[in-house]
């Protein structure tokens, strides 16, 4: 029987623990289980790098961001979803994860509904965030100015932020904005790291 996702990790785990989790597991959003070891490398050994990265910073406190960018179907999103999933049941982190498209739709409606605590001001201060798809929304000189408030102040605070993107560095330049690739691409607080290979979903 298929367990549910809420039921996965260990017996001995106590009920607080797992209340936490649960708790966590709704807070983040996270889409469908993906896991590190269901990654086959075999189908794209070029993304061993970015699988490797993707280890490494869901287990360091010490590396705020991580871009991986690369063409469609190379497995980004997959390994964006693992690290969430081991930061909340191996770490007990709190996270929030959202695709770039989603997340444009929420900050907009929340401008019109004027809400008192706007989402972007949740976001930005989240303690660890997961961006996917960097680039797939309508680019405007508005959406521009969010990413580039929302990266800005997780720079400024060093906020622990992953970020995927199919965009090569000159097309999310024209998207998001210098600036915003500027603070994704500085190799003092993150690393940069391109995920190159076929799509695994053709083969």
């Amino acid at each position: 029987m298929t367990k549910k996702q809420e039921d996965l990790p260990s017996s001995n785990e106590s009920t607080e623990d797992k209340n936490r989790r649960l708790l966590h597991l709704k807070i983040a959003e996270l889409p469908e289980r993906k896991k590190f070891n269901e990654f086959d490398l075999k189908l794209n050994p070029k993304t061993k790098e970015g699988y490797q990265a993707c280890i490494e910073w869901s287990g360091l406190e010490n590396e705020p961001f991580l871009t991986l960018y690369g063409k469609v179907g190379t497995g980004k999103t997959h390994l964006a979803i693992a690290s969430g999933y081991r930061l909340i049941e191996d770490k007990g982190q709190l996270l929030r994860f959202f695709s770039s498209t989603e997340l444009i739709r929420q900050i907009q409606n929340d401008m019109n509904q004027n809400i008192l605590v706007p989402l972007i001001e949740q976001v930005k201060k989240t303690q660890i965030l997961i961006l996917d798809d960097l680039g797939r929304e309508y680019s405007t000189s508005w959406t521009e100015s969010v990413y580039h408030e929302l990266i800005d102040y997780r720079y400024a605070n060093k906020l622990r932020t992953l970020v995927t993107t199919n965009h090569s560095i000159s097309e999310l330049e024209k998207i998001v904005g210098v600036p915003v690739v500027s603070r994704l691409k500085d190799s003092q607080i993150g690393r940069f790291i391109v995920m190159d290979g076929k799509d695994v979903r053709e083969q």
